[in-house]
């Protein structure tokens, strides 16, 4: 991905058929008759707790310079989700295995490649930049192989969709009932906060009363000014330009569009040829066909 500078708890089922009078293995030799398992205190068995509801994760892959716009990102993509950060393969692996929950859709947010290779960015050092790594889905997919229930995958990176059979991999291995991706590069901007009196950042309602009429006038117009700033065109692209989006993703507003392989690298909107992100058509592919994929159509493809 391209940077602009600036985007039924029901009660569970008794352990017995007959809750009342539960059968059990143990016999009293005189009477031949069942006897009853100690009941705890109360009288009835205690209640199996309810096993953890899915949640959406999303796992940044993104550089350290990219870090932030990241999470704006993972913010309004995912509003309830759980943030993770990953810089090798390795880390990802550690950073799923310790989930507690499973996964409702899993985004997998950073660089990816037309062949479907993963990017994984070990951090640098003052004056040393930090060493990339693309990893095959291949791989990635023996190391992540049944080690956390997942439903959904979002591969929310570059052209990785271009290669299907390489994002089936990763959907098989965790064992996905489908998985999507865009066929060409992405790129986001980003802008905000909105400045308070004395020029503070709003980030936040708690720490802002916009009950106050001259609060509230003075947010309007600051968001009004953040999207307009974006553009005509840009702003369109906007993920969540609604007050609620706006303090998701804890101050700012994001913009993600796709931009075909012609114009690859250029982190420019181009009114002929770049989609917002939001407007991406999704075409249902079977990877088992080896269907030919355009870098120079834009659109998100879904396996499953």
């Amino acid at each position: 991905m391209g940077d602009t500078t600036y985007a039924d708890d029901q009660n569970p089922p008794s352990l017995y058929a007959d809750a009342q009078n539960p059968p059990s293995p143990y016999v009293n030799k005189n009477s031949q008759v069942p006897a009853q398992p100690a009941q705890p205190a109360g009288g009835s068995p205690a209640p199996k707790p309810a096993p953890p509801a899915p949640k959406d994760v999303v796992l940044i892959l993104s550089p350290d310079s990219e870090k932030a716009d990241a999470v704006t990102e993972a913010a309004v993509i995912a509003p309830d989700g759980q943030i993770l950060f990953a810089n090798s393969l390795q880390d990802m692996v550690n950073k799923l295995k310790s989930l507690k929950a499973p996964v409702r859709t899993l985004f997998l947010l950073g660089h990816s490649t037309a062949e479907g290779d993963i990017a994984f960015e070990t951090p640098g050092k003052p004056g040393k930049p930090g060493k990339v790594e693309f990893v095959r889905a291949e791989t990635i997919a023996q190391r992540v192989k049944g080690i956390v229930q997942v439903e959904n995958i979002d591969f929310h990176g570059c052209a990785v969709a271009v290669s299907p059979r390489e994002m089936d991999k990763v959907r098989t291995a965790l064992n996905a009932t489908k998985a999507r991706g865009s066929t060409c590069e992405l790129v986001r901007q980003v802008a905000g906060p909105i400045k308070g009196p004395g020029k503070k950042p709003i980030t936040d309602r708690a720490t802002f009363d916009l009950s106050n009429a001259a609060n509230r006038k003075l947010f309007d117009a600051g968001l009004k000014m953040l999207r307009d700033s974006f553009g005509d065109d840009r702003k369109k692209c906007i993920i969540n330009d609604t007050e609620d989006g706006y303090f998701q993703a804890h101050g700012k507003l994001i913009a993600v569009w796709a931009n075909p392989e012609s114009i690859a690298g250029n982190n420019a909107f181009d009114k002929s040829k770049s989609i917002c992100y939001n407007d991406l058509k999704l075409e249902q592919v079977d990877p088992s066909k080896d269907p030919v994929i355009d870098e120079n159509q834009c659109k998100l493809i879904e396996l499953g």
